[in-house]
């Protein structure tokens, strides 16, 4: 067998120096392993140890290609994670290790194929949401089994916030109960933890998926207490370390839609200040992602919903010269792949008038 250990050369230096590995370099490394192992695994099939190797490399063979190979290679190297582990499982029930694993990977691919089902690989005989499901299965047990742990709790509170996110349509119902129990999760364990405030995530987000729910009922005394709620978690928690990347990139989304019930409820002053907020945000993430397709959208929705804002507080001059900063984006959003859809469901869905459109270019 060839030693493993020489597999590791020209990227060792690098790691032990903390440095980043590209996805290539760790992609064409983890193939050269992979190679390796299938070969040891050929003549001692039933050697646990390297099996579960393999199965950690398929892993990261997964995140690699999500970036830089297509989505049936991701698909098929997180299929391949799933399929190790259940032969793990067989002989190995109640190894909590095996089990965390499963579940982490039924989350992602179950995401994915309730997204895109027609990639389901043939090796995979459950559909999107049967995976989800089971993911929620397999952590709820995992927190049954240790609720003083608190990583698998807030996984738990994440799966329950996922799911409600992906059947929002399908089983509103369902998707305010999961909801519900998230943010209790989630909130009770920031209360319990204060020193690690990203235990406040899914609540934070879940209170923006209750509002966002409320609104779709026309129920907007509840929505804005959501956002009241989240705003009170938020500046406990997240407030003093605001600009931290991670913040960023959970609390843009929620901003949007307590913009969103602000401007429903004719906060037009609070949707301004939190428009405010939002664009200071998307230009510390822009400084580290600049041609980021998503921050260039998040930008554009930023902007279409101050135009809205100023244009019903009766500022026309303002709402103009804003519709005019947003011109160049859209002309270079343009350009790229299934970019003017996109676009075109977001004038719609904020009912601007119709020439909105031809001043923008579209």
């Amino acid at each position: 067998m060839i030693d493993l250990v020489s597999v590791y050369t020209g990227v060792g230096d690098d790691v032990f120096a903390g440095k980043r590995i590209k996805d290539k370099v760790m992609l064409d490394l983890s193939l050269k392993m992979r190679g390796v192992l299938v070969e040891y695994l050929e003549e001692h099939p039933d050697d646990e140890k390297v099996l579960h190797l393999k199965s950690v490399l398929s892993h990261f063979q997964s995140m690699a290609y999500q970036r830089v190979g297509t989505k049936e290679q991701y698909i098929a190297a997180r299929a391949e994670v799933l399929e190790i582990l259940a032969r793990l499982l067989q002989s190995h029930p109640e190894n909590e290790l095996y089990l965390y694993q499963q579940f982490f990977s039924r989350l992602i691919l179950g995401e994915w194929l309730v997204r895109m089902p027609e990639l389901r690989p043939a090796s995979i005989s459950l559909s999107g949401i049967d995976l989800l499901e089971n993911a929620h299965s397999d952590i709820e047990r995992l927190s049954l089994r240790n609720p003083s742990k608190i990583e698998y709790l807030d996984a738990f509170a994440a799966t329950k916030l996922n799911i409600a996110n992906l059947i929002s349509s399908a089983d509103p119902d369902k998707c305010k109960k999961l909801t519900l129990e998230a943010v209790s999760i989630s909130e009770k364990l920031w209360r319990e933890h204060p020193d690690r405030p990203v235990l406040a995530k899914h609540a934070i987000k879940g209170y923006a998926r209750i509002a966002s729910y409320a609104m779709l009922k026309s129920e907007n005394k509840l929505a804005l207490e959501a956002v009241e709620n989240g705003g009170r978690l938020f500046r406990s928690a997240w407030k003093p370390i605001e600009n931290e990347s991670w913040v960023l990139v959970d609390f843009c989304p929620v901003l949007d839609v307590w913009i969103d019930v602000m401007v429903a409820n004719g906060e037009l002053e609070q949707a301004l200040q939190f428009l405010d907020d939002s664009d200071r945000y998307l230009a510390i993430r822009r400084a580290d992602f600049p041609l980021s397709l998503d921050l260039q959208m998040a930008v554009l929705n930023t902007g279409l919903s101050r135009y809205d804002v100023l244009s019903q507080m009766n500022n026309p001059r303002a709402a103009e010269l804003e519709l005019n900063r947003l011109v160049p984006i859209v002309q270079e959003l343009k350009s790229q792949k299934g970019s003017l859809e996109e676009i075109l469901r977001m004038l719609e869905s904020k009912k601007l008038p119709e020439s909105t459109r031809a001043s923008l270019g579209i």
